[in-house]
Formats: C-alpha cells, sequence, structure tokens
C-alpha cells in the first residue's frame, strides 16, 4: 500500500511539473491531516454519483438517500438534513452522539407535552 501512495505521488509530482505546479506540493500550508477534520466534505460529483440528492434516473428524486431520510417538518430542518448529508460526520462518538439525539427527539414527538411545540415550530417561517 505504501509504496504504491509514493507512486501514485510521485506521478501527481512529474504530472504537475509540466504546468509549473510542482512548487505546490512542498509548500506545508497545503497539508493537513485527516484526523483534524470532525467531517467529510462531498464535492457534487461525488453526490451527483452516490444520488444523495437526485436519481439518475428522474430529475423528481425519488429514490435518492435524502427522499428516504427527509421526514422533517420545518425548513429549518430539512437544510440541516441537506447540511447533514452534505458534510457525514467521521468520527464514531459525534455519530453516536447524533443518533441518540435524532432518537430523542423522535421518542419525544409523540409526547403530548412536546406536540404542541412541534406543532407551533413547523409553522415558523423559514429563519435562516
Amino acid at each position: 500500500m505504501e509504496q504504491s501512495l509514493i507512486r501514485c505521488f510521485a506521478n501527481l509530482l512529474e504530472y504537475a511539473h509540466g504546468f509549473g505546479l510542482s512548487s505546490l506540493f512542498f509548500l506545508e500550508c497545503n497539508y493537513q491531516s485527516f484526523l483534524s477534520f470532525n467531517f467529510m466534505q462531498l464535492d457534487g460529483s461525488a453526490l451527483k454519483n452516490l444520488e444523495i440528492f437526485q436519481d439518475q434516473s428522474s430529475l423528481y428524486g425519488k429514490g435518492t438517500l435524502f427522499w428516504v431520510l427527509n421526514h422533517t417538518k420545518t425548513a429549518m430542518g430539512r437544510r440541516l438534513l441537506v447540511d447533514w448529508l452534505k458534510n457525514p460526520l467521521t468520527k464514531h462518538d459525534e455519530i453516536i452522539a447524533r443518533l441518540d439525539s435524532v432518537e430523542e427527539l423522535k421518542e419525544k414527538a409523540h409526547n403530548p407535552d412536546f406536540e404542541a411545540f412541534f406543532k407551533k415550530l413547523a409553522s415558523l417561517p423559514d429563519l435562516d
């Protein structure tokens, strides 16, 4: 694995040299540890190929991950879900904490004390 990575890097360096960009590989500011990221940033190509928001066979989004998961009641919740899908968490503890939070809200959705609160939230305009 390590030798493959070194060969890949060498080929990339040689390719960039043809454009006069090889010096970019030697600037320390261009490197950051993957361990420092709390989430992945998926680009448009990854979102399209993974069919997160738009299905390849239709323009309506049926069958996408967003379509399956979207049970939001507010525009704010919808925007948060979109953000979570575009930037999935990478750390196990944070994934479990988010899952626990969602489960807790799901349980409280049927609690009469919270139903009025959730209805009020659903009637609010988009507060972004």
